[in-house]
């Protein structure tokens, strides 16, 4: 009760709204996620389950609140997508002048939040890119998902998107260009085998698994690419 009504009472309605979720009330679960937003808007953990679980709908929903529910979600993301701008202007093109942030930006940029707040940062921009896909505005998908790519350079499922991207506009050559990075970065960096022995002796068993399964899901998906690729110079041959 004392927790309640303090500084983390938006992290237990988010708790509470998972829980709901995953027991199947989707009903109670926005109901949480709605409370810990308007109890604090600074609260990114949320922004995003709020999101997508209003995007998504339910069976024997109307199509009125369906549209209702999809417009809250996207005003929702814009709204955490907004954040960044408030509390990290330097990195906004044209921002020169030295504006200070609000305090709330303070409990957001802290060391132990900010890998997390960068993380939902770039989900939003990809959901949102995801969204804008869906409505057919293939212009405003590129930009987010390029806004999402700026943040993760070497993941290769965005890279894979922006290429689908390109293929729906018929933009074949910059489709080949991001399908080509995607399997670049798949590509296993070779090492000689005493080097890697030596970076083996360093690391502790839970950090070789880790790297273990990057490597492979890394191959997976530049496995992925190679067959889309070349899906597209067959694609591109029936052009010319």
């Amino acid at each position: 009760k004392q927790v309640g009504g303090g500084p983390f009472r938006d992290d237990i309605l988010n708790e509470l709204g998972i829980v709901h979720f995953q027991l199947g009330n989707r009903t109670e679960a926005l109901s949480m996620w709605r409370q810990a937003l308007t109890f604090n808007p600074a609260s990114f953990r949320v922004h995003l389950n709020f999101a997508q679980t209003l995007f998504k709908g339910e069976a024997n929903m109307t199509k009125q609140q369906l549209e209702s529910d999809r417009k809250e979600a996207v005003d929702t993301i814009k709204s955490l997508l907004a954040l960044r701008d408030t509390c990290e202007p330097h990195k906004q093109v044209g921002k020169k002048k030295e504006i200070v942030p609000p305090t709330y930006c303070k409990h957001l940029l802290k060391k132990k939040n900010k890998k997390e707040f960068q993380q939902v940062l770039f989900d939003g921009y990809r959901f949102m890119g995801t969204v804008q896909s869906f409505y057919e505005k293939p212009f405003l998908t590129e930009t987010f998902y390029k806004q999402a790519l700026k943040m993760k350079p070497w993941d290769q499922q965005i890279h894979i998107l922006l290429a689908g991207v390109y293929e729906k506009m018929q933009l074949f050559g910059q489709a080949k260009s991001y399908y080509k990075q995607c399997i670049k970065l798949g590509t296993k960096k070779k090492k000689s085998k005493k080097k890697k022995n030596k970076e083996m002796f360093k690391k502790t068993k839970e950090q070789v698994v880790k790297e273990a399964y990057e490597e492979m899901d890394r191959e997976r998906m530049a496995s992925i690419c190679k067959e889309r690729n070349q899906k597209l110079k067959e694609r591109m041959k029936e052009w010319v």
